[in-house]
Formats: structure tokens, sequence, C-alpha cells
């Protein structure tokens, strides 16, 4: 059994669970999905619920999520010792103390828990810790883990009901998803991810409309006062439809991604949207920077991704 503690908006959970997939098939586990975190955090949800994920994934409630929980704590305690309950807050001097993210992973691993402390972190050489009940805990951006996993991945996500968001943005158009982050990007203690400015958007939009002149850009953002916000602030040129469905993160997230094209931001969300688009020809812009400072985030870029670079003195 593969214990996933599920946290966090649904692009960076859509890497936890492939991850949980990957080890799913390596050690041959199921993969039950704890969803505790959002007991604790309210402003998020379980999001995956709504997918049609394999038939063997089950979801953990009840007593049995806070024994889950407690099992993680003392694994954790087992591989770190005591410190773990001083530091653990500081990510960064919790990576310090105990080695680096490769070294708190391999140390936890040895009692079945697989922890990462660097969320752009690329984990391999699994070993077998003769653990019935295996942990998953932390984020796993990493492209790699995806690719792992294989095409049957992307069968499994996908919406159980799509009724009310199929042919959403009309047909025979060239459709373009152009994701603007807003909302927490713009957060102090997120200046490292807000890299996106309008001249990325503007050089974004231009790149796809010389390949693509009768383009349809559809901007999406975090909500409809962001989407007024950039109408009203930023200088977009050609067939641009700001788009405010009224639907929630997971519709407007498959609305998105049946796009033919993308320019997105250093977002999750929206890496995950263009990954999974059908679209054989697909254009993907990606910012030239992810995160500010995090070399290993290159990690997220696939060979089909075109770099822009921004305006911004990074």
């Amino acid at each position: 059994m593969i214990v996933l503690f599920l946290k966090d908006g649904l692009g960076n959970q859509l890497f936890e669970y492939a991850f949980a997939r990957r080890l799913s098939q390596i050690y041959g586990d199921r993969v039950v999905i704890n969803r505790i975190y959002f007991k604790r955090n309210k402003e998020r949800s379980c999001q995956l619920e709504r997918l049609a994920l394999a038939k063997d994934v089950t979801y953990s409630g009840g007593i049995a999520s806070f024994l889950f929980l407690l099992l993680l704590e003392f694994r954790i305690f087992l591989s770190l010792g005591p410190k773990f309950y001083l530091i653990h807050r500081d990510q960064e001097a919790f990576n310090r103390v105990f080695g680096g993210a490769e070294e708190i992973f391999r140390r936890c691993q040895r009692h079945g828990v697989y922890l990462s402390t660097s969320p752009y972190q690329y984990f391999d050489g699994f070993t077998f810790p003769g653990r019935r009940v295996k942990l998953v805990f932390g984020n796993f951006e990493h492209a790699s883990f995806v690719k792992e996993c294989g095409e049957g991945l992307r069968e499994e996500l996908r919406l159980k009901d799509a009724s009310g968001i199929e042919g959403y943005l009309g047909r025979g158009e060239c459709n373009v998803s152009v994701h603007i982050r807003r909302g927490d990007y713009l957060n102090p203690e997120w200046k490292s991810l807000n890299v996106c400015d309008e001249v990325y958007f503007i050089k974004a939009m231009k790149h796809i409309s010389s390949i693509c002149p009768d383009a349809v850009f559809n901007v999406f953002s975090n909500t409809a006062a962001d989407l007024e916000w950039i109408r009203n602030n930023y200088h977009l040129e050609g067939n641009v439809r700001y788009v405010d469905t009224g639907m929630d993160d997971v519709s407007d997230f498959f609305i998105m991604s049946s796009c033919r094209h993308f320019i997105i931001s250093n977002s999750t969300y929206s890496w995950w949207a263009a990954y999974l688009s059908q679209a054989e020809d697909k254009i993907v812009v990606v910012p030239d920077v992810w995160s500010v400072g995090s070399p290993k985030s290159e990690g997220l870029y696939l060979p089909n991704f075109v770099r822009v670079k921004g305006g911004r003195d990074l």
C-alpha cells in the first residue's frame, strides 16, 4: 500500500499523484490518497476525486487518515531524530542540517517514507524497504516522474464527467490558452516565482501569431478581478478573449487543456493543462526562468517547450 498525503492546488496534486503512481508501478502496490491536509487548509480541496483514476485507487478517511499521519511522523522521527521537530518548518535549514534533499530522501526511504524537501528534486535508485505501508509526502515537480509513468497516466487524468465544458471555446479555431497567474504569486513569500510579466506574454503571443496568424488568445487567470486587472493594465494585441467561465478550477483547467497551443506561466496548473492536451502539433511557450535561484527547476522543461524571456532583470 502506498499512502499519498495529498496537498496544495491541482497542479501540485497531479505531480504528487504521478510520483505515487510511479512507486505503485515499481512496487506493485495500490495507491491510497490521504486527504487530511485539506482538513487543515480549507482554501484547498482534493480535486483528484473528479478524475478517472485507476480503479484500485482509494481514499482514506476518518480515523485511518489520522493514524497514517501519526505513522508518517513516527517514521520520520526514526529516520532523522528529534531535530526534525525543531526545524521542520524551515525548509532551508532542514535541508542544510540533514545534508540535503537527496540524503533526507535516502534516510527516510529505509523506513518506508518517501519525503521530498525540495520541490524540483529528482529521485531514483528506489530500494525495497520491506514495509507493507509506504508513505509519500512532499512536492515532486519533475517531468521525469511523469514520463516514467508512461501514457497510461494520461488516461487516468481525465474528467469523470466532462459535460458542460466540451466545446466551450468553440471548435475549428486556433485556440491558444494564455495562463496569467496572479493571486498568491503576488505575495512576497512567492517572489522567486513572480517572473512572468507583460513583456513575456507579449513576446509569447507574437511567437505563436507568427506560426498561427488566426490565433485566438484565451486569457485565464485566478479570478474575475484578476482578469479585469489584466484587461486594464496589459497591452495584449491580436484576437484576445478574457475567459471567465464562472466555474471551478478543475473545469477551467480542462477548458484550458482543450486548446491547441499554450502560453503558460511558471505554474504547475498550466504545465499540466498543456501536457494533457491531445493536440499533436501543439506549441507550448514557457518562461525561460521557472524559479529564481532554483536551477533544479530545469527538470520541469520538456524538449518541445519554447522558452521565452520576460522583461524583468533576473
